[in-house]
C-alpha cells in the first residue's frame, strides 16, 4: 500500500507518498514532488523532489546509506525550437547519527553524502534523426579516519560483496567514498516511424578513488569508454 495525496494550484501540482521507496520491505519513506508549468501545454516545466526515511532500515551494510538517507532535487525541462534541454541536480545525505546504539554497529563517524548534477540535451534535425548529449557529474565526500568510510560513503554500491564462486568477497565495489565521477555520453538515433537504430558512446573520468576501486580488471583505471548499438522496434502507431 503506498498512500499518496495529489494537490493541485493553479501551475503547481504537489503529490506526497508514504511507501517503501527502496523495496526494503519497510514503509517508511516519505516522499514529496512539486511540479509547476511554464506554459499551458506542460512541455516547459520546473520539479522539485525530495524524500526522507522517518525510521530505520536495516543494519549498517550495502546500501544503508541510500536507504536511509534525505534526497533533496531540482529539475526542469525547456523546449527551445528543436532543443530540448532537461538539468537535474541533487544532494542526497547520510546523517552522522542515523546508526546508533540501539540499531547497530559500526556507526559514521561525519555525516556521509552524495551530490549528482546532469543534463540532458537534444537535437532533432528531422522526423528522422536526432542526437542526444548527457555530461554528468558526481561526488561523494570521505572521512580518511572513519574506517568504515565505504560502508556509509559508497553511494554507488557498483559490486559491493560481489560474489565469487559463490562466496561474497567483501569487494568494497566501483568507487569509493571521496570518488568524483565526469561523464558524456553521445547518442544519435534514426527512426523511421517504429523502427529505430540507436548507438551509444560513453566516455567516465573518476579520481579520488581508493586502490582497486576504479575502472578495469585491477580496480585502477580511472577512465572507461562504453559502446552500445541499439536496434529495435517500437508497438503503437508513429
Amino acid at each position: 500500500m503506498r498512500p499518496q495525496l495529489n494537490l493541485f494550484y493553479g501551475n503547481s501540482t504537489i503529490n506526497i507518498q508514504y511507501s517503501d521507496t527502496y523495496l526494503t520491505g519497510r514503509h517508511n519513506m516519505l516522499s514529496a514532488a512539486w511540479t509547476y508549468n511554464l506554459n499551458p501545454s506542460g512541455s516547459d516545466y520546473l520539479i522539485g523532489f525530495a524524500h526522507t526515511n522517518l525510521g530505520h532500515t536495516g543494519n549498517p551494510g550495502p546500501n544503508f546509506a541510500v536507504r536511509n538517507s534525505t534526497l533533496v532535487g531540482l529539475g526542469g525541462q525547456w523546449l527551445v525550437g528543436n532543443w530540448s534541454f532537461v538539468p537535474e541536480i541533487e544532494y542526497q545525505y547520510l546523517p552522522r547519527g542515523s546508526v546508533t546504539r540501539a540499531s547497530g554497529d559500526p556507526r559514521p563517524m561525519t555525516t556521509y553524502y552524495n551530490i549528482a548534477a546532469m543534463t540532458d540535451i537534444t537535437y532533432q534535425f528531422n522526423k528522422n534523426w536526432s542526437v542526444n548529449f548527457q555530461p554528468q557529474y558526481v561526488y561523494q565526500n570521505n572521512d580518511k579516519k572513519d574506517p568504515n568510510a565505504n560502508i556509509f560513503g559508497n553511494w554507488l554500491q557498483f559490486g559491493v560483496g560481489s560474489s565469487l564462486g559463490g562466496y561474497n568477497t567483501g569487494a568494497p565495489g566501483t568507487f569509493s567514498a571521496g570518488t568524483s565521477m565526469m561523464g558524456l555520453q553521445i547518442t544519435p538515433t534514426w527512426q523511421q516511424k517504429n523502427f529505430f537504430v540507436r548507438g551509444t558512446a560513453a566516455y567516465t573520468h573518476v579520481s579520488g578513488f581508493a586502490k582497486g576501486t576504479g575502472y578495469g580488471l585491477t580496480g585502477n583505471a580511472a577512465d572507461q569508454v562504453v559502446g552500445v548499438l541499439e536496434v529495435g522496434f517500437l508497438i503503437g502507431q508513429y
